[in-house]
């Protein structure tokens, strides 16, 4: 029933939700990193890791459903012009912001005379950007300008594996998904429980293939399914309610929640179980709102589709717009009123980092996203417009 979708309405402006929420994150972050009065203390401001998970189980749920449906039309998995698809998506901005990071910004640094130091030299992490691996940066060095990169390396990692899965080990997909989510887990809770290593478990934490792999299973679920998603009871009006109310509470009220309501931290606050219950929970609102003919929840609109267009960009250039606006004036904030501050703060950092990604969708990336249909599947043209993808983004300049 649902194996030949040309679209799915409402996801792309989850995208610009969850890119939002990094950005909202890195903004408090870096303030907090500065030793500045910022808004850490509100569950709002937290999400940014939260939000980059998201990302993760969009991907899984967009690249499976494509691969799925190019198999179903084709016969068969096309990975070479796959690979060509996500380098011309992903490649040509995120090595634009390794430049920028790794050449431009120190060089501004040096002549502007800020009062800030990298915590590496270029040379000594050029080559883990160059080969995706950012991840290991954030690893060795903590938090800095290119930190929300490490979740591109991750993405980068599941793509370049997952295509060839699907092609030829499709009738073994599910075992495989499944196996993923247990085997993670199982890890997660050695590693938390029995080894006690902090490095060890970030790793392990940012190396979310378990996301991608609930992502993979919600769609498959959607791509099999044979019923109308709407007469299933999990896609009712009332569990939708239900469900949503959850994900409001956890993104809104978390703190608040786990410190002072013993059942909620009990189911919301473990260190293994917690998040892959969000990944379920993030997987059953994508399918909802793609598929179900009785959803609530209605996003499809123009602004909102157009923010979630860019929120590639938004997720890799806000870095640089935290850097131009806040980090240089670091050493006045403190003297000016808190609530003016903070205000400004948002609305220029944001505004900037919409400009930032408009002018370069418009002018940059598009330039390389028009040879996409050279590689897209005669009979999937349409269908790779859905996925606009997922990139991710995981803690900002310091999640």
């Amino acid at each position: 029933m649902y194996r030949n979708i040309k679209s799915f309405p409402n996801i792309t402006a989850l995208r610009f939700v969850a890119a939002y929420l990094v950005v909202l994150f890195h903004i408090e972050e870096t303030r907090k990193m500065f030793h500045l009065r910022n808004l850490t203390e509100y569950s709002l401001f937290t999400q940014g890791p939260l939000a980059v998970t998201f990302f993760f189980v969009l991907s899984g749920f967009l690249i499976t459903y494509l691969l799925l449906r190019e198999h179903d039309s084709t016969g068969h998995v096309a990975v070479g012009r796959f690979y060509f698809r996500r380098v011309l998506r992903i490649w040509p901005l995120y090595y634009l912001i390794v430049f920028i990071g790794l050449v431009l910004i120190p060089a501004g640094i040096k002549l502007g005379k800020v009062k800030y130091a990298a915590p590496y030299e270029s040379h000594e992490v050029v080559a883990y950007f160059l080969v995706f691996l950012p991840w290991v940066v954030n690893l060795k060095y903590g938090n800095h300008f290119l930190t929300p990169l490490w979740s591109i390396g991750v993405e980068e990692m599941y793509y370049f594996g997952w295509a060839p899965i699907v092609k030829f080990f499709r009738r073994h997909l599910l075992a495989i998904m499944v196996g993923t989510v247990v085997v993670k887990a199982a890890l997660a809770a050695w590693m938390h429980y029995y080894v006690h290593n902090a490095l060890a478990e970030e790793a392990l934490r940012m190396l979310q293939f378990e996301a991608m792999a609930i992502g993979g299973l919600a769609a498959s679920f959607v791509f099999y399914r044979e019923q109308p998603m709407g007469t299933s009871v999990l896609f009712s009006k009332p569990v939708q309610a239900m469900l949503i109310a959850v994900l409001l509470a956890r993104i809104f009220a978390n703190e608040s929640l786990v410190a002072n309501w013993a059942p909620y931290a009990t189911v919301f606050a473990q260190p293994v179980i917690s998040p892959l219950m969000m990944m379920v929970l993030f997987a059953w609102l994508i399918v909802n709102v793609a598929v179900n003919e009785r959803n609530i929840l209605r996003l499809d609109s123009r602004i909102l589709n157009y923010l979630g267009d860019i929120s590639y960009g938004i997720y890799m250039y806000h870095g640089l717009a935290i850097s131009l606006i806040l980090v240089p004036k670091v050493r006045k904030v403190p003297l000016a009123p808190f609530a003016a501050t903070t205000i400004l703060l948002h609305v220029g950092i944001f505004a900037a980092t919409l400009l930032l990604a408009a002018l370069s969708k418009r002018y940059f990336e598009d330039w390389f996203l028009k040879y996409k249909d050279r590689f897209l599947p005669r009979d999937t043209r349409e269908t790779e417009d859905l996925s606009k993808c997922a990139q991710p983004e995981r803690k900002p300049l310091a999640a």
